[in-house]
């Protein structure tokens, strides 16, 4: 691609020329690469700040693998190849990463949520709607990337823009119609979804127990907010009015705003006659005013019973959330009511992991559903937890199972031997996992440096809960 093309759209401050002054508007840029790894002849790699490594450091040896174009924020001294600097590179990246794929995500219908919490399981809803109604359909967020019926374990949530525009080409080629994905306040921050062409937005609720990467809340809650405030005037934004912190971003955005609410009932959508009683929640969804879709048709006002897969009263959040995206994605409502999929998650959380398990040459864990240690909305219902059993045994891996955290972390503590690493992983409980399996070490092995453990207690390198 030529680099005029290339360059389309990014904010150029200046340039400096390389000595010999080709005609760089001509030049043909074979490869873009944000990492100096992944640089090869005739690449415009582009220098961005991370937390623990900034690309500038690595320019020169981009320039020696076959970099002949760097982006960056400050010109490099004695570096003789074109340089264009920019204020923003990130921002650059992910303009350079949509103009070089052609801008993949135009050719697809694109849903991206943001919450402290539900960003996973709202996703897989949609996902289940979308392939009920027969729709070829990609999945982007913290636990896999999927394209089709092709799963690959994610790293970040949201991947760095460079990746996230390479998916969106790939699933362009597999003539992918609709995407799910996560959008973490880290991905917002960092640009790494500037110039995707978002068609639904939603930002269902806020907390601060993610607040470690910003300065503050209230940088915290303006970085999610950056999802809702930059969408475009062609799309929707979802927005949970029972979260007063949310209710003003009605105002800040081009977006066709759509609120719902259980509380609220000043919504478009609002949540009635909720039944709690079965553990698993029924309730009616009453579209209150004509609600736009992305066709340009309207569903006029109705209500309709919903009945849901999975318990809690957060998951009536999580559904009208999903539910919404599919109506507004002109999904009909026989195929909208099918979104609720707890063991579905569960089994393809667990197929993700046993590829890594087939990878690490992992054939026992110890599993635990925390039960003493989780919130009523994060406790595994016994289907979630026979789904994800099902496919260990298929897959020939040995599980010891217990419902209490202490006593999982007991096993695995007693089983350790020397040069051996103890991985605790999972979510919401393991913080609490850190600090116990430390005292278990104390206890089990007198023999072992108590003040080093209590050093790592004391300065919390691990989150202690």
């Amino acid at each position: 691609m030529e680099l005029t093309e290339l360059l389309k759209s990014v904010e150029i401050d200046s340039k400096r020329l390389a000595k010999e002054k080709t005609n760089t508007e001509k030049l043909n840029i074979k490869n873009v690469a944000y990492h100096s790894k992944e640089v090869s002849q005739d690449t415009i790699f582009v220098c961005i700040k991370g937390h623990l490594a900034d690309g500038h450091q690595y320019a020169e040896k981009a320039v020696a693998k076959g970099a002949v174009v760097i982006v960056v924020e400050r010109f490099i001294k004695d570096l003789d190849v074109l340089q264009v600097k920019v204020k923003d590179s990130r921002e650059a990246l992910a303009t350079i990463s949509s103009n070089y794929f052609k801008q993949p995500s135009k050719s697809m219908h694109i849903f991206g949520i943001t919450a402290t919490n539900g960003k996973t399981t709202i996703t897989y809803m949609t996902d289940e709607i979308f392939k009920a109604y027969k729709l070829k359909v990609g999945l982007i967020g913290t636990i896999i990337t999927k394209i089709d019926n092709e799963i690959e374990t994610s790293v970040l949530t949201t991947p760095e823009s460079y990746d996230l525009q390479k998916y969106f080409a790939k699933m362009e080629d597999e003539a992918i119609s609709h995407v799910s994905m996560e959008v973490s306040s880290s991905a917002l921050e960092l640009k790494r979804v500037h110039k995707t062409a978002f068609d639904v937005v939603a930002f269902t609720n806020i907390s601060p127990e993610h607040i470690r990467l910003h300065e503050s809340f209230e940088a915290y809650f303006d970085a999610k907010s950056l999802l809702i405030r930059n969408a475009p005037k062609n799309s929707f934004a979802i927005l949970n009015i029972d979260e007063p912190i949310l209710n003003p971003l009605v105002n800040q955005t081009e977006a066709q705003v759509v609120t719902f609410g259980i509380e609220n009932s000043s919504g478009i959508v609002k949540i009635t006659d909720i039944d709690l009683s079965s553990g698993k929640p029924s309730f009616t969804v009453n579209i209150m005013s004509r609600l736009n879709t992305l066709n340009g048709t309207q569903i006029s006002p109705e209500k309709f019973k919903i009945q849901l897969s999975v318990p809690g009263y957060h998951s009536i959040y999580n559904a009208t959330t999903a539910i919404l995206t599919a109506l507004i994605n002109n999904i009909p409502l026989e195929y909208v009511k099918r979104g609720s999929n707890g063991p579905e998650l569960s089994e393809e959380i667990a197929e993700s992991i046993v590829g890594w398990f087939n990878k690490m040459n992992i054939e026992n864990i110890i599993l635990t559903t925390s039960r003493s240690h989780v919130m009523k909305k994060d406790e595994v219902t016994k289907e979630e937890l026979e789904a994800f059993l099902e496919v260990m045994q298929k897959n020939k891996i040995d599980v010891a199972f217990f419902e209490e955290l202490d006593d999982a972390l007991q096993l695995g503590v007693e089983r350790l031997n020397p040069d051996d690493i103890l991985l605790i992983s999972g979510a919401h409980s393991m913080d609490t996992g850190a600090k116990k399996t430390l005292d278990l070490l104390k206890q089990m092995y007198p023999n072992v440096d108590h003040e080093a453990i209590d050093s790592v207690v004391g300065s919390k390198i691990i989150g202690m809960g």
